[in-house]
């Protein structure tokens, strides 16, 4: 049987992944998501939050996808 600070431990950690599936990114290197103009990139370097000081980075670099799958030239900026 868990002791009651499992319990809760428990608890938070269902609602930090709650939370986290709402409120944080989908983008991660690799996917294929939608851009705000309109069309379709593939995400090839980038991150969230930033891996040495685990500040808020969400800066991302993609390629446009083509209608023919080829993909476009580089662009970088803020995530959305």
């Amino acid at each position: 049987m868990a002791t009651k600070e499992q319990e809760l431990g428990q608890i938070a950690c269902n609602i930090n992944q709650s939370l986290r599936s709402y409120f944080c990114p989908t983008m991660e290197i690799g996917a294929i998501v939608d851009h705000p103009d309109g069309y379709k990139v593939k995400i090839i370097d980038g991150c969230y939050l930033d891996p040495t000081y685990g500040r808020v980075s969400n800066w991302w670099t993609w390629k446009q996808v083509k209608q023919d799958g080829s993909l476009g030239k580089k662009a970088s900026g803020y995530g959305w």
